[in-house]
Order: structure tokens, then C-alpha cells, then sequence
């Protein structure tokens, strides 16, 4: 799997898996120290683009975002990639564009199970976490394919992508860590 943390993706640009795949910049996100939680976050300000890329991984199946998106216009995309859309941003401030929601078999949003098809981007930081039905393809966070004005417009925590479908025990454990590391000490909605 990947794990990039948004504070450090300017400073070393390193995987935190220690896979070797580690993240280029691009444009000129910036570092936010102490923004959520204490935690510092990368910003990422929807200047044309402005995005990380990394090795084409082509074997997706679980994806975490520590996320928070500015503004409802705009196609924005939770994960990009030179060639696939599986991840693209929909109409309507949509987490998903309609075409590409038969990719997922399961997403939570703060804990809480959520329709795929109709979940939208929030203003505030949100926890989202993502299990794909078939192996996935992205290499960038997140830039659409050869369009340089649909990058991301917001702030990241924490990006976790693996390779396998994690089963429902790992699944919560990788929910329960990142809520406790970027959400206040209360339980956030479904999570702990």
C-alpha cells in the first residue's frame, strides 16, 4: 500500500508504507502547520496544476482520505490519473461522477456507511473511506487525467491506499486511527 501524510509531502515527499513510491510536487501546495486537530495538513489551493503524482498504482481496492474540499464548483477528483477516471468527482459537488460509481462496492463517510452514488464533498474535514469492487488505477492526487484546471481545491490530512480489500476488522482499525489522530477526543459520528 501507499500512506502519504499531507504535512509531509512538500518536506520529504515520502510513502510512509516504505514501498518506494513516493510523491512528487507539483505547483505549489502548501503546508497548514497545526490545522486540524494539531495536525498539519496540505493545502492544496486549485491553481492549475497544482496537484502530487506518484507511481501508477494499478491494483487499488481500499482507499482513506483525511479530506476537506473549498467550494462546490469545479470538478474536483479524489485520486487522478494520466489514462483512468475510476476516481473522478461528479456534478453537483458529488464525491463520484454517475459513470464511475459502479467501481465501489463500499464507502464511509466519518465512520458512517454512505450512498456512493449521491454522497457529496463536505466543507469541513471528513474522514472518507473507500473499498473499490475490481483492482484500480491512480497516479496522482489528485489531477484529472490531461486537464490542468481540475486539481484539488482544498486541504489533506492523510491519503492510505492499499492494494488489498482489508477485511472489516483492518477496515476499522484504519478508520479509528486516522479519526483519533484528526478529529477532537469525542467520537466523531460512527467512528470509535
Amino acid at each position: 500500500g501507499v500512506r502519504l501524510v499531507g504535512s509531509e509531502m512538500c518536506i520529504r515527499d515520502r510513502d510512509k508504507s516504505s514501498n518506494g513510491n513516493n510523491a512528487s510536487q507539483n505547483g505549489s501546495p502548501t503546508i497548514v502547520e497545526g490545522a486540524q486537530n494539531g495536525k498539519s495538513i496540505m493545502r492544496y489551493s486549485g491553481t492549475l496544476g497544482e496537484y502530487h503524482s506518484f507511481n501508477q498504482i494499478t491494483d487499488i481496492r481500499t482507499v482513506f482520505w483525511v479530506i476537506r474540499r473549498e467550494g462546490v464548483t469545479g470538478l474536483r477528483s479524489l485520486l487522478g490519473d494520466d489514462t483512468f477516471s475510476y476516481f473522478h468527482g461528479g456534478t453537483d459537488n458529488k464525491l463520484f461522477y454517475s459513470s464511475e460509481v459502479s467501481n465501489f462496492n463500499l464507502l464511509r463517510i466519518n465512520g458512517l456507511v454512505s450512498a456512493i452514488s449521491s454522497s457529496t464533498f463536505s466543507s469541513s474535514f471528513t474522514i472518507i473511506s473507500l473499498k473499490s469492487n475490481e483492482a484500480l488505477s491512480a497516479s496522482n492526487f489528485s489531477k484529472d487525467r490531461s486537464f490542468n484546471d481540475r486539481v484539488w481545491k482544498g486541504d489533506l490530512g492523510e491519503l492510505m491506499i492499499f492494494s488489498s480489500e482489508l477485511t472489516v476488522s483492518d477496515f476499522e482499525k484504519s478508520e479509528g486511527y486516522l479519526c483519533l489522530l484528526y478529529t477532537s477526543p469525542s467520537p466523531r459520528d460512527g467512528l470509535l
